[in-house]
């Protein structure tokens, strides 16, 4: 047994890697194709245009590819040891193909596990690389998330704001600190909400104060605003609208959400991507599973194409249900904490249930 799982494992790791670097390589390539003006419009060099692609590779799509070459790795290890007739040399030595799968799932589980310490560092880290790059950020102007709120710096302004709303382009809880040439602080404004319109700021009940740098001692002047336009033209909207719940790590995340409950907001958006990042890794290893019967039957159909159709299509029908709950969850239509996590036990039910019924 101990001979067989190594071979089986070699496989699995082969075709793992292997899925995972070609299709890797055909984005990257896609990617190429589809920005090459903007690459010889920008006179990027061949090292940079390297690194961004390989960053906005890693950062964007391997969480989608590791699922799927998990899926592959299994069904190809197994799917080819059907075609090979080795799985009739398992049953003739006593060994039932789905004990012999259960190394591989073992160890896809590993990988599973890695995959989500991989995405909390490395691939946020891509992330980083890809918006420099695509200029959304410069040296002066990185975002960071300290104390439950994101702060950024622009010339001499500094932002301070606890989420954002891309899709309604509407910042939360947004200070403003406005310094002079020597650093000190001249204007602050706070304000409960921004709309940004390109370079034309909307902010609701928003508290400006001034100060005179020359004269700490000077009274300072406060207004109570009902609603405030401003007209910023080096404000960094674009980058702004980016301080969501998918740009922070675990860790942050969790604090931003103790920081709404605190508040008595519900925070639908960050615990919908709490629960999403969370269940990656179960992800993983629920197609490594589904992957398992579908290999199996290879050896009934003598054939991988009509198993393989069946298992993309089983992909595309939990992703989909995925993207149309958190849907519902992100709208406060259904709890995340329960929705994501119900599809997830079907799927691993079924797959559990086809597995049980494989001939074997």
């Amino acid at each position: 047994m101990k001979i067989l799982s190594r071979h089986l494992l070699k496989r699995l790791f082969f075709h793992f890697f292997a899925t995972l670097g070609i299709a890797s390589a055909a984005i990257t390539i896609a990617e190429l194709m589809l920005n090459i003006n903007d690459f010889i419009t920008q006179s990027e060099s061949i090292l940079s245009i390297a690194q961004y692609l390989i960053a906005l590779v890693i950062g964007s799509y391997f969480q989608f590819l590791i699922p799927v070459a998990a899926f592959a790795a299994i069904f190809l290890t197994l799917g080819s040891a059907a075609r090979a007739n080795e799985l009739i040399a398992m049953k003739a030595g006593g060994i039932s193909p789905r004990t012999a799968a259960l190394p591989l799932l073992a160890a896809i589980g590993v990988l599973a596990i890695v995959s989500l310490f991989f995405t909390e560092t490395a691939s946020r880290a891509c992330v980083r690389i890809v918006a420099t790059f695509e200029g959304k950020d410069t040296e002066d102007s990185a975002m960071a998330f300290r104390g439950g709120a994101f702060w950024y710096r622009r010339g001499d302004t500094i932002y301070r704001l606890r989420t954002a709303d891309a899709a309604q382009r509407i910042l939360q809880d947004v200070t403003i600190y406005e310094r002079n040439d020597q650093g000190r602080l001249t204007r602050t404004i706070v304000a409960k909400s921004a709309l940004i319109n390109g370079e034309h700021w909307i902010l609701s009940q928003a508290t400006e104060r001034h100060f005179d740098p020359m004269n700490p001692t000077a009274p300072i002047q406060t207004s109570h605003l009902k609603t405030l336009n401003l007209e910023l033209p080096d404000a960094p909207g674009q980058v702004l609208l980016k301080a969501t719940a998918d740009n922070l790590s675990l860790p942050d995340l969790m604090t931003q959400i103790r920081d709404s409950n605190r508040l008595g907001e519900p925070a639908l958006v960050s615990r919908t991507s709490l629960h999403q990042r969370l269940i990656r890794p179960f992800t993983i290893l629920l197609f490594a599973l589904l992957a398992v019967p579908l290999a199996l039957r290879a050896e009934a159909v003598k054939t991988l194409a009509s198993p393989a159709l069946q298992g993309i299509a089983l992909i595309v029908l939990y992703w989909f249900l995925e993207n149309f709950a958190l849907g519902l969850a992100t709208r406060g239509v259904l709890p995340a904490g329960v929705t994501l996590w119900i599809l997830l036990a079907c799927f691993t039910a079924f797959g559990l249930w086809r597995l049980q019924k494989a001939q074997c």
